[in-house]
């Protein structure tokens, strides 16, 4: 794994623009993509007709807080950067993030392409290679994703030498010494087994990393949602998890 990333972006302090986007942007209406908080629309930089990606969240602080988070991790080539944060008062109070565009869709989305073709050793171990390296750049500066997915994990083109980035940093957190990792968060099919004890980062983090392992070797669903419910459990020490080979 590599050790020297650029980490001036870490010790720059995140600027957040007052300024209306349309004075640096072109906003478009081509959506491309959805999230949790809407749709991602397609820009374009006036002065260089570079295309980005423009997310919109509620502005509050739990948003600050993402947005912080995912600013200080940018630096890292397999983490998606983000370019310019702005603050909207208009029609709603709204914080915008410009990011790149990740042309190449979801790993989630190839694993589906696959059908009933499971992913080669070499194709898996790529991909693995790309997640250690985002998660060891996070963990250097005490930081847990907490979700990590294949929905969360974007390629930057659909060339065959495309890079593979992480996004979506609305459940990570900073770890301190007055700050553990105590809360549950996960998307459930991707839930660690230990999600129900209190653990520090690094075993969360393996967890998923071999959870999306088995769905790139497998191509069946780790989890059945009718099950999954039933066995989670949070009062007890007893969680069952199907692997599918």
């Amino acid at each position: 794994v590599r050790e020297n990333y650029n980490l001036q972006r870490e010790e720059d302090a995140l600027q957040v623009k007052r300024s209306v986007i349309t004075d640096d942007y072109s906003v478009t209406s081509q959506v491309l993509g959805m999230g949790i908080n809407g749709r991602v629309l397609e820009v374009f930089h006036r002065e260089t007709g570079q295309k980005y990606a423009l997310k919109m969240l509620q502005d509050c602080p739990e948003s600050r807080r993402e947005v912080e988070l995912h600013w200080r991790v940018s630096p890292c080539p397999h983490v998606v950067s983000i370019i310019d944060v702005y603050e909207n008062l208009y029609q709603g109070r709204k914080c915008l993030l410009i990011v790149m565009d990740m042309d190449g869709g979801e790993l989630f989305s190839h694993i589906q392409d696959r059908g009933n073709h499971a992913f080669t050793e070499r194709e898996a171990s790529d991909i693995m290679k790309s997640i250690g390296e985002a998660i060891h750049f996070l963990h250097s500066i005490n930081i847990a994703h907490r979700d990590i997915k294949p929905e969360n994990l974007l390629y930057t083109s659909k060339r065959p030498d495309a890079l593979l980035k992480l996004t979506d940093f609305g459940f990570a957190k900073e770890i301190t010494t007055l700050n553990s990792l105590a809360t549950p968060c996960f998307t459930p099919y991707y839930v660690a087994v230990n999600m129900h004890f209190l653990f520090f980062f690094d075993e969360c983090h393996i967890e998923l990393v071999h959870l999306t392992l088995d769905l790139l070797m497998s191509v069946i669903a780790i989890h059945q949602p009718k099950q999954l419910y039933q066995h989670l459990n949070f009062t007890s020490t007893h969680f069952c998890v199907r692997k599918i080979y």
